[in-house]
């Protein structure tokens, strides 16, 4: 039910955020990840995948980080995420 997806993904960004806020990077990426794979319709998806995205690429999990921000650029072209993955893109790949 929609009900139980937002409660999902919103329990998965919560932990991620404070394992992110623990310096937790790798663990942070994987939930947000979870986020945002597990839910693709939710308003919050690109938002997610652009979370998880950073946190990898703090973490030094680069290529999870690429992987990310080229699925930001392709499929969620139209939001500020997704225009922005580019540059993200040429940042890592310096």
């Amino acid at each position: 039910s929609p009900a139980t997806a937002l409660l999902a993904v919103s329990r998965n960004s919560g932990i991620a955020s404070c394992y992110a806020a623990r310096h937790e990077y790798a663990k942070a990426g994987e939930y947000f990840e979870k986020a945002a794979t597990k839910y693709p319709d939710d308003v919050n998806c690109a938002e997610n995948m652009n979370s998880a995205a950073y946190n990898y690429a703090l973490a030094g999990e680069k290529e999870k980080a690429l992987g990310l921000y080229t699925k930001l650029k392709k499929e969620y072209a139209s939001t500020s995420f997704g225009r922005d993955a580019e540059r993200y893109i040429t940042q890592l790949s310096l």
